[in-house]
């Protein structure tokens, strides 16, 4: 059955860390990647890069400029309400003061463990896995989890940006 105890809501643990995650990378980056693809038709305007990224709200596209193509990859404000994307810093997005910013950090390493903790007790609790195998698996999981904290720390909270589009490409 695998789980089941806590109707599942322990899978919302997980979309509250990657949220807030966000909101880092968004502060301490300024930008964040968004979906975009390579386009090596020639651009409109000098300034412009190889980058095309396509509105969410309607079948328009629109070329990235040079300066927010960082590490090779586009990075930007994400879109306005019309699908527009952000080129310039909105004023006061997403400013976090650092004792903020480290709020938030401990509080996606807790979050992450919380998760572990919840769905290994789900599943104890469910009958899914016995003592050992929970003791086992959590054991596993909440290394797993030290392991990506420690990847996320050493690289600026930016694991999984750059994999994403290189995966896309």
């Amino acid at each position: 059955m695998s789980g089941g105890h806590f109707n599942y809501y322990q899978d919302r643990i997980p979309e509250i860390a990657e949220s807030i995650k966000r909101e880092i990378r968004r502060s301490e980056d300024g930008f964040e990647c968004y979906p975009a693809r390579e386009d090596h038709t020639p651009p409109f305007r000098s300034g412009d890069s190889d980058w095309v990224f396509a509105s969410s709200t309607d079948d328009k596209k629109y070329r990235i400029p040079q300066k927010n193509i960082i590490d090779r990859y586009p990075k930007f404000y994400g879109e306005d309400n019309n699908g527009v994307p952000i080129f310039d810093k909105p004023e006061n997005y997403n400013n976090y003061p650092p004792e903020i910013l480290e709020i938030f950090k401990e509080g996606v390493r807790k979050l992450k463990e919380a998760a572990v903790y919840t769905q290994r007790i789900d599943w104890y609790l469910s009958g899914d896995d016995g003592e050992e195998t929970l003791i086992e698996r959590l054991k596993e999981d909440l290394d797993e989890v030290k392991q990506e904290i420690t990847e996320l720390e050493n690289n600026n909270w930016n694991i999984g940006v750059a994999e994403q589009y290189d995966d896309e490409g």
